[in-house]
């Protein structure tokens, strides 16, 4: 049986706008008892830095703000060498984020996911959730177009609608 590790990095969602984001984001979270015997989820977030948190902080905890995203990537690759490298787990990954990054931490992050963390994954979806529809595209959306044209593992949707989430999981 393969063993399938689930890691979520979270970029700045704001608290008001994204409640419903993160409550139902990722279908991994609604996985059966006999289903997450072999699963293991890891949930990272990032505010002013990146950190590991159990489930329920992840979702309820009200902290926020942050703009650096490269430290939560950094942080998701150090969980998958420490504890996932011995090759018998399938990686799947999500990151959702408002798409803020400061200065040149989206072209930076975009290069580390391409270079580091793709090649470790069966698969990555980037959600990321803009104030309104049609809005400007981000730094970090622009930077990640790059990799999707030639990452046939990597999905990316701007969402901003709850039904609008989960079709990115079956891309």
């Amino acid at each position: 049986t393969s063993r399938m590790l689930s890691a979520e990095a979270w970029s700045t969602v704001a608290r008001s706008r994204a409640s419903w984001q993160r409550v139902s984001a990722l279908p991994t979270t609604a996985l059966t008892a006999q289903e997450r015997r072999n699963v293991d989820l890891v949930f990272v977030r990032h505010t002013d830095n990146a950190e590991e948190v159990d489930e329920k902080t992840f979702f309820y905890d009200r902290k926020s703000g942050g703009t650096v995203v490269l430290s939560a990537l950094q942080l998701m690759h150090e969980i998958v060498e420490a504890r996932y490298a011995s090759g018998g787990w399938n990686i799947y990954a999500a990151q959702a984020s408002d798409g803020d990054a400061f200065g040149a931490d989206a072209g930076k992050s975009a290069r580390f996911l391409a270079e580091r963390l793709l090649p470790l994954t069966r698969y990555f979806a980037y959600l990321e959730t803009p104030d309104e529809a049609g809005g400007r595209m981000s730094s970090l959306w622009v930077e990640y177009q790059e990799i999707r044209a030639s990452a046939s593992a990597f999905a990316m949707r701007r969402v901003t609608r709850r039904d609008e989430i989960y079709p990115v999981f079956r891309d």
